[in-house]
């Protein structure tokens, strides 16, 4: 069941995420904004819809954590699958702000 260019309830499901030790999600969205590409820094095509890809919702976004990063979601839908990559030593990690320059990631994905 679809509600408007969605499945149904994923304009009430929120995505939250927690980086380090936060205890309030540094971003905190429902999956139709998360997914729809239209708010910076979560840019199409780095991110898409149900509807542009292969009926599942995608970002190629990195977000890295210094320490930690702790990714959850209320409500719908009930599958969803993450990819990360923990290194050995942080080095000079920084964590994820949303601030960070895109145009390298942007340029490969065109």
């Amino acid at each position: 069941m679809t509600c408007g260019n969605s499945p149904a309830g994923y304009d009430q499901s929120r995505l939250r995420f927690y980086f380090d030790n936060e205890t309030i999600p540094r971003l905190d969205l429902s999956i139709d904004d998360f997914f729809n590409g239209s708010g910076d820094p979560l840019v199409y095509p780095l991110v898409g819809r149900w509807f542009q890809s292969s009926h599942g919702a995608y970002c190629y976004l990195p977000f890295p954590g210094r320490e930690r990063l702790k990714i959850t979601l209320s409500g719908l839908p009930l599958f969803y699958n993450m990819t990360y990559h923990r290194f050995d030593s942080p080095g000079n990690m920084i964590s994820w702000t949303g601030a960070e320059d895109r145009a390298p990631i942007l340029v490969l994905s065109h």
